[in-house]
Parts: structure tokens; sequence; C-alpha cells
């Protein structure tokens, strides 16, 4: 987990603008650039983010991160329903059903 500052959460949460459209599910995202930033800055922001926290699982969900002209799209994975899988890290045989254990949705 990424700590920051006051002063570096202040200048990060500046490049990304209003969030309030985001609200609805959706496998595409646009998160608009805040005033006085552009997509670029956002979309490298994004990508310190990954960079420094690729164990996080927000990531393994994320297809592509794209500027575009008035913020950042970002696509998302379609949804899948989780099915019965083996828990492999269990002390005893047990089935869960979360997409953390299928082997297909691995992060790579």
């Amino acid at each position: 987990m990424a700590t920051l500052s006051p002063d570096e959460y202040l200048r990060e949460r500046a490049i990304v603008g209003d969030l309030e459209g985001l609200d609805s599910p959706s496998t595409e995202a646009l998160i608009p650039v805040g005033k006085g930033h552009s997509a670029t800055e956002l979309a490298a922001l994004l990508d310190e983010h990954r960079r420094s926290t690729p164990e996080d699982p927000f990531w393994r969900g994320v297809v592509s991160v794209e500027p575009r002209t008035h913020g950042v799209t970002v696509r998302f994975h379609d949804h899948v329903t989780p099915e019965l899988q083996p828990a492999a890290d269990a002390d005893e045989p047990v089935e869960v059903a979360c997409h953390l254990y299928r082997p297909d949705l691995a992060p790579g």
C-alpha cells in the first residue's frame, strides 16, 4: 500500500478531475483530468501507481490506460462470474467461488 504525505496527496489529487461520473459499473471509465493538468500527466500518475503497487488486485482488472483529450480512459476486463475452484492454500480440501483462485485470471 502506498503512503502519501499531505503534500503528495494534494499534488496527485489536483491532477485528477471530478470523479462524480464514476458512480456506475462499467468496463470502461473516463477519469477526467484536473484543471490546469494534462491527460499525459494523469496517465503518468496512474502508471506510477501501477509500477509501485503491481500486487494490488485492482491492476489485475485493468486492460489498458489511454490518454484522451479531457482525461484518461481506463478499460477493464469483462465481468467474470466466480465459479467454484479448489483453494490450493487450504488445510483441507475446499472449493471457493472467487475469481482470485482462477488460474486464467491470475496476475501475469
